[in-house]
């Protein structure tokens, strides 16, 4: 019995030790295991909202304090 507990304990360490010492190696391979199915490498779709990247946004016209504020900076010189 105190035989097998031994090698129960050693075999233990041994694999704490493994893990320890090839951590990185064992957490980037469960993380690809993990998120394998979870990535798109491409925008297939054709649901495209908002503006298209570097446009500008268009004028809105806001009450503030019963103004209408049709410019952004117009908020913040009042």
């Amino acid at each position: 019995m105190k035989k097998a507990v031994l090698v129960g304990v050693a075999v233990a360490l041994l694999v704490i030790a493994a893990g320890l010492v090839f951590r990185e190696p064992l957490f980037n391979a469960v993380a690809n295991v993990i998120t394998a199915d979870k990535c798109v490498d491409a925008d297939s779709d054709s649901f495209n909202p908002g503006l298209p990247v570097g446009a500008s946004l268009p004028e809105a016209r806001v009450l503030y304090q019963c103004a209408e504020i049709t410019a952004l900076n117009a908020a913040s010189q009042g």
